[in-house]
């Protein structure tokens, strides 16, 4: 019974890993997928010590979303290898297709890795509506770069303006300023030395004093148009950091291009993987089948060893019985050889007496003729005909020597003489 059980252990372990369960948890997600085989559930379920309870209740947190599914996602998120989280999650797909979005949602508090995420991603497909965004975006990067390019050059435009304008305003400025100091220093010298002048003089002062305002409005003006050199120079600062921001963003563009085809080999590379698995999952049928096989023809192997077990010991038990019996004959021949030797003795020693004692012998020796016959039967019956041969040749010179014997008997009387 121990080795069947371990039989049992080898085979089942050997289908297992023929479609990819090596541990307790592939097994576990295997039997949430709706093409399960039955037989291969029940296989993991003794081998894992899965009940139909856990299966069930598990199951069923794949239909809601709620929190119950964030703690055991997580929980199992810690634990899972990479083969294993991509399990679950194309079991969370086949379940319920809306639980991508709610994990991805809840990655941080969930504390996927950036692996499990872009497992997640690639599972549920949602990398597809990404590239959509990532179209959008790009676009409308294009186009603000173009904007960017139209502002800069009707900036560069502005500045070219605003600078011809600075320059003739400089010029302007310093002759004003010119004028409004040596205004200045009259109206001192003419205040200072005019206390006593009549009035033209004062009007003349007061004419001087509305021109010197006047220019100051003016300058005031053109000081004014010197706050154009910070705007120029807001606007340079503003220009720079467009062209930073544009080779930001086309610097992003290619980062986003080289992640899209790293994205797509890696997509190429688990499909192939994908064909291979499921040719694998074809051939489960063909080993099956091959393993049924092969346990008949085990089974059918290990009936024929014990039924020849069986005639061994049926034979061996013969062999004792013709052993016991072969020693039996081989004393009763060491006997009967041991009376032939002592009759010739006695036939010799007195074959002058009486006929009496010739009938005596004669009787003996068909005594003795009739333990041979019995020694032969014996010897039929079992399987040492060799040594009844050899026991037959050395008995038939015995008796020949005894009818030489025999037969010279009628040459002797009663009286013993010829």
């Amino acid at each position: 019974m121990k080795k069947e059980s371990e039989n049992n252990n080898i085979l089942t372990s050997i289908i297992l890993r023929s479609i990819g369960i090596t541990s307790k948890y592939a097994g576990e997600f295997y039997c949430y997928k709706k093409n399960a085989e039955p037989e291969i559930i029940e296989m993991i379920k003794d081998k894992y010590g899965l009940s139909d309870d856990y299966l069930t209740k598990t199951k069923a947190l794949f239909q809601v979303l709620n929190d119950s599914l964030i703690d055991k996602i997580t929980w199992w998120a810690g634990r899972l290898f990479f083969n294993e989280f991509e399990m679950l999650m194309k079991v969370l797909k086949e379940s319920n297709e809306n639980s991508g979005q709610f994990l991805l949602q809840n990655s941080t508090k969930i504390g996927l890795t950036q692996t499990q995420i872009v497992t997640l991603k690639k599972v549920f497909k949602i990398k597809e509506e990404e590239q959509l965004e990532y179209d959008e975006e790009k676009e409308v990067l294009k186009n603000t770069v173009k904007e960017l390019q139209n502002t800069i050059q009707l900036n560069n435009k502005r500045i070219e303006e605003l600078q011809y304008i600075i320059e003739n305003s400089a010029n302007k400025t310093k002759e004003l300023q010119q004028q409004i100091d040596d205004l200045t220093i009259t109206i001192k010298e003419i205040k200072r030395t005019t206390h006593s002048k009549d009035k033209s003089q004062e009007n003349i002062i007061m004419e001087k004093d509305k021109e010197i305002k006047k220019l100051k409005i003016e300058l005031n003006e053109i000081k004014g148009e010197e706050t154009y050199k910070t705007e120029i120079k807001s606007l340079k600062q503003t220009i720079n950091l467009l062209k930073i921001e544009i080779e930001k963003y086309d610097k992003e563009n290619e980062e986003l291009d080289m992640m899209l085809r790293k994205s797509e080999k890696e997509v190429d590379e688990k499909e192939q993987e994908v064909i291979k698995m499921k040719e694998k999952i074809d051939n489960i049928d063909k080993i099956k089948k091959e393993l049924e096989e092969t346990k008949f023809a085990l089974i059918t192997k290990e009936e024929e060893t014990n039924k020849k077990i069986l005639e061994y010991k049926e034979e061996n038990n013969d062999m004792n019985e013709i052993k016991k019996l072969l020693k039996k004959t081989q004393n009763e021949k060491k006997v009967l050889e041991y009376e032939i030797i002592k009759l010739r003795k006695q036939i010799k020693s007195e074959i002058n007496h009486s006929d009496s004692k010739t009938e005596q012998l004669n009787q003996s020796f068909t005594s003795v003729k009739e333990k041979m016959k019995l020694f032969e039967q014996l010897c039929e019956q079992g399987e040492v005909r060799e040594e009844h041969k050899q026991v037959k040749g050395r008995t038939s010179e015995t008796v020949l020597s005894n009818q030489k014997i025999i037969i010279q008997k009628p040459r002797y009387t009663l009286s013993g003489k010829s």
